[in-house]
């Protein structure tokens, strides 16, 4: 467990939390992975992850199925957002439903590194 016996939340883990629409006037129980390390979300208040969605793909959208699952489920095959990075507070977090492969967390890193990079 993390401080204060807060709930642990680990890297390329995908919970449920209220994510707001880009203009602010509401929120939507979305799932999202977390991207920051486990050191860094033991230590702070605030996480790092991108919104997952089935409604929305770009380039920088990256599929995710249940095969890149380890354990838990996702209800439909879906696009992670990792143009739309946010962070937001642990105790805002719904419930943890599932945890990827490491190859996803290598896939989304490559993905930032092409948004970013010239």
């Amino acid at each position: 467990m993390g401080k204060n016996n807060e709930k642990e939340y680990l890297q390329k883990e995908i919970i449920l939390f209220p994510c707001p629409y880009s203009d602010f006037s509401g929120n939507k129980i979305r799932p999202g992975i977390i991207l920051s390390n486990n050191s860094y979300n033991q230590n702070n208040q605030d996480i790092l992850i991108a919104p997952i969605t089935t409604k929305y793909k770009n380039n920088y959208s990256l599929k995710i199925t249940k095969e890149n699952l380890i354990n838990g489920r996702i209800a439909h095959d879906s696009e992670i957002r990792t143009d739309k990075i946010m962070p937001i507070n642990k105790s805002i977090i719904i419930t943890q439903i599932a945890i990827t492969t490491d190859e996803i967390l290598i896939l989304i890193i490559n993905k930032l590194l092409n948004l970013i990079q010239n």
